[in-house]
């Protein structure tokens, strides 16, 4: 799945994987979803919260 390959980050990234993604957000997602997005990217990096 997309998303835990995403969350590994013991690996690298697979900027293929990540870009569909972004892309997916930005044109099929809502204000709301695309901020959370965008938060999840930026914020909670490094959390080990789920």
């Amino acid at each position: 799945m997309a998303a835990e390959k995403l969350r590994d980050l013991s690996q690298p990234i697979d900027v293929g994987v990540l870009d569909a993604t972004v892309a997916a957000f930005f044109v099929t997602g809502s204000k709301e979803e695309v901020l959370q997005f965008l938060w999840v990217l930026t914020c909670s990096r490094g959390s080990t919260n789920d």
